[in-house]
């Protein structure tokens, strides 16, 4: 998917990117947005990992450096 990045609503926003998500029996686009930044925290984006003979989610979150 390709998103097109709006302009930032100021200087200490940080972009977070869209993600595939399942709901129900498909996957859904979830499209990015901006947050404000967190002064000593780094974004760690939604991901997929494998899970035995599945898959699953790990959403998004602010983490500490």
């Amino acid at each position: 998917m390709v998103e097109t990045v709006p302009v930032s609503p100021g200087p200490a926003y940080f972009w977070i990117g869209g993600y595939w998500n399942w709901v129900g029996s498909r996957h859904v686009w979830v499209g990015g947005h901006w947050q404000a930044s967190r002064p000593g925290y780094g974004w760690v984006p939604h991901r997929w990992y494998r899970d035995g003979a599945g898959w699953r989610a790990a959403p998004g979150h602010w983490q500490r450096r």
